[in-house]
């Protein structure tokens, strides 16, 4: 793990643990549109992917002024730099999920990952079923 500061610099094969504050590159991968939260009709939010490469973690804002830089990024398959942001443990399974903010910024990464067929892995609802 390389560090800037005070706030970790990882890629998403790096996340292993919950932290604050810190600095993840990756690529956007799967994004939503923004939608509206269930239980609070007033929150907007949007979903999706971030991979490295070799492994894929959902990320989550309730920032949607993040989507257009993130859909221009997953357009062109290159790699964002998310910073300030929030490593948590998902309210869906066991894993690790990124959570922007109003104060996390997208920036465009220098890192290069090759994506092509990463298989990250779409949560399967019973209604799918």
């Amino acid at each position: 793990m390389a560090s800037i500061g005070n706030k970790r610099d990882l890629t998403v094969s790096d996340l292993e643990e919950e932290s604050k504050s810190v600095s993840i590159h990756g690529v956007p991968l799967g994004l939503s549109p923004a939608k509206k939260s269930r239980s609070n009709c007033s929150v907007s939010y949007f979903d999706g992917k971030l991979s490295d490469g070799q492994q894929c973690v959902r990320v989550i804002s309730f920032e949607t002024d993040h989507l257009d830089c993130m859909k221009r990024a997953q357009d062109s398959k290159s790699a964002v730099l998310l910073s300030n942001c929030t490593v948590k443990r998902s309210k869906f399974n066991s894993g690790l999920e990124v959570v922007l903010s109003n104060r996390s910024t997208v920036l465009a990464s220098p890192k290069k990952f090759s994506v092509e067929g990463v298989g990250c892995k779409k949560a399967v609802k019973i209604a799918d079923i």
